[in-house]
């Protein structure tokens, strides 16, 4: 009776010393602070700072939504620090008002009613949607060449910090990216890394006064001037 009633002790002191009270969120952008305390203290409430953070020490969280992984961190003894990394998404598309955030295989993961400003992630336009758009599904379109487009042009992006405002994809599946008052006519996705090669070095030169179309549908490497019609 002696170590049980001890052991009951240990256990209610080590509770309610650990008691949680504070969760600090780093990283996330597209889930509230609050979403992501209720995600690493939904799974298993107990309440505890220890627990909590042992539930969720390098946690894959999968399925849909913008969280990809958590990881927390012990602060203090009533307090912990949540490490957000944010899944890669490669564009957002608008159906009926709401805004459809893609992976790179075109699985739409998450919805929002409205963009989220700065979040380095580029709206596309002009896919026609065969069907409604569903979460967790792949995006209801003709083939698969745009998901594929669009996955190696987010790691242009990445690479290169050119964040374009959208994606437009024409009928004939050609790709136009804007930048404020700047359209850039990329083509068909041939050379597509070449092509934002280069126009990351033009875009050095750019600034807010450039207005009209860059065409870089047929840049190969060879040319020596890329022609830029002014509006």
């Amino acid at each position: 009776m002696t170590i049980l009633l001890a052991l009951l002790l240990l256990i209610v002191g080590f509770w309610y010393f650990f008691q949680l009270e504070t969760v600090v969120t780093r990283g996330n952008v597209h889930e509230s602070a609050d979403e992501v305390t209720a995600l690493v203290t939904g799974r298993f409430d107990t309440g505890n700072t220890v627990l909590t953070k042992l539930f969720n020490t390098e946690r894959n969280v999968g399925g849909v939504g913008f969280v990809d992984r958590v990881n927390a961190v012990i602060t203090s003894r009533s307090s912990i620090r949540v490490d957000v990394k944010e899944k890669r998404m490669v564009g957002y598309v608008e159906d009926h008002g709401s805004y459809y955030y893609l992976g790179k295989d075109g699985k739409v993961e998450a919805v929002s009613a409205a963009p989220y400003p700065g979040d380095g992630i580029y709206a596309v336009k002009g896919l026609e949607l065969l069907t409604s758009v569903e979460v967790g599904h792949t995006l209801p379109i003709q083939g698969t060449k745009p998901f594929v487009l669009l996955d190696t042009l987010r790691s242009s992006v990445d690479r290169y910090k050119n964040l374009p405002d959208t994606v437009t994809f024409a009928e004939d599946g050609s790709m136009t990216l804007t930048f404020g008052k700047v359209n850039v006519l990329i083509g068909d996705g041939t050379n597509l890394q070449g092509r934002m090669e280069e126009l990351s070095g033009i875009m050095k030169k750019m600034d807010e006064t450039w207005s009209g179309t860059l065409h870089l549908e047929n840049f190969d490497g060879s040319q020596k001037q890329i022609v830029f019609d002014r509006t």
